[in-house]
């Protein structure tokens, strides 16, 4: 027998956070993304990127934490306005500027086939 949904309830009783943004205006984008992921988490995944992509392809792909960003920026915005396949982002037909125009098709499919979040020379085999 099918019910309506009741959410349990419960009363908060943490401390009350006053908002970051004073001026009462919605955040953009970047300044929410800014709030969770810092630029020394940004220069850890440039650093095991870059040090991956040496220990797959025997060179550096030399990312930077700008790229990084818009990797993230673009994949979000996929999710957004999502299509059958990653290529059709930057096809003429179904070309979708605000991830086209970040990057080439080929190098942002070359980071995210790199794209490391910690070294994995330092990661044990625990099972």
């Amino acid at each position: 027998m099918k019910k309506n949904y009741e959410p349990p309830q419960h009363e908060f009783t943490g401390e009350q956070v006053k908002p970051t943004n004073p001026t009462g205006l919605t955040d953009t984008p970047a300044m929410y993304f800014n709030r969770f992921v810092t630029k020394e988490m940004l220069q850890l995944i440039v650093e095991h990127t870059n040090q991956y992509s040496v220990q797959k392809k025997g060179k550096s792909i030399n990312t930077n934490v700008k790229e990084i960003e818009q990797v993230l920026g673009m994949y979000f915005n996929m999710g957004l306005v999502e299509m059958n396949a990653v290529r059709m982002y930057w096809e003429k037909e179904t070309r979708y500027p605000p991830v086209a125009d970040l990057m080439s098709r080929n190098r942002f499919q070359l980071i995210l086939s790199m794209i490391h979040f910690v070294d994995n020379e330092s990661v044990s085999d625990v099972t």
